[in-house]
């Protein structure tokens, strides 16, 4: 993915999380990251998105 792509679906995801959308915000995140995976911010807002979905386990994965 080019960064004109990752940058786009980066402002979706926190879009779609912003509007609680959360799971599919963390759908977006994941696609993103099957491309970038040593995408840091990408692994932040995937963090977060589950964090605010009360997914612990699955927050603490992405943040680490």
């Amino acid at each position: 993915m080019n960064k004109p792509a990752s940058a786009a679906a980066l402002q979706e995801a926190s879009r779609l999380a912003s509007q609680g959308r959360l799971p599919q915000a963390a759908q977006l995140l994941r696609q993103h990251l099957q491309t970038q995976p040593g995408d840091a911010l990408a692994w932040q807002m995937l963090g977060l998105t589950r964090l605010m979905a009360a997914q612990w386990p699955d927050a603490t994965s992405a943040l680490e």
